[in-house]
């Protein structure tokens, strides 16, 4: 009987070894390897060829010439003064993506006109922030919109108008308008 046990505890031992030595044999291991390489590309949106005489209509006159900032992210300084309903001032200037990536507009910031008179008459201030207007459109006229996409390399004409429009109020004193910006954020499409 001890020898029966024995003889069983061999043959198990063997049979393990068996399934073990089976089990490698039957088995395979694949192996993947490889590398890969993200090419390095510019992100690069720029306001170029900012046209420096305007298109001026009606008695509306130009300040200041705007300029472009030295990353050309920037048009600054813009100064005109409007006489008359039906006066306008219009910027043409290019918006470039000079980079590697699509991109388009995901956000389109207006700010909120600021209107100060020369003698603080409320009245004037609602009166011209309440008519004055500021819009930027493509070449073509079509207002500029989220969602619009500049691929890379390609170049769009843009039109900045400051406008007082027919029939309009005038104001009775002069009122200085301040914080006229638009931000356009580009992000890759």
């Amino acid at each position: 009987m001890k020898k029966d046990k024995i003889t069983i505890a061999i043959m198990i031992i063997a049979i393990g070894l068996i399934i073990t030595v089976g089990y490698a044999l039957l088995t395979q291991q694949l192996n993947i390897e490889g590398q890969a390489t993200v090419k390095g590309t510019g992100w690069l949106i720029k306001f170029e060829n900012l046209i420096g005489s305007p298109t001026i209509v009606g008695t509306a006159e130009e300040e200041e010439t705007p300029e472009l900032n030295s990353y050309s992210t920037v048009i600054s300084g813009i100064d005109v003064t409007l006489k008359a309903p039906g006066d306008s001032v219009t910027y043409t200037f290019d918006i470039a993506n000079k980079g590697g990536i699509n991109a388009e507009i995901t956000d389109l910031i207006k700010s909120t006109m600021t209107c100060t008179s020369t003698t603080d008459r409320a009245e004037d201030e609602a009166t011209v922030c309440g008519n004055i207007e500021y819009t930027l459109t493509y070449g073509s006229g079509t207002i500029v919109a989220i969602g619009d996409e500049l691929d890379a390399g390609a170049t769009k004409t843009a039109k900045l108008k400051i406008s007082y429009p027919v029939g309009s109020l005038m104001p009775a004193d002069d009122v200085t308008v301040t914080n006229i910006t638009y931000a356009i954020v580009y992000s890759q499409k």
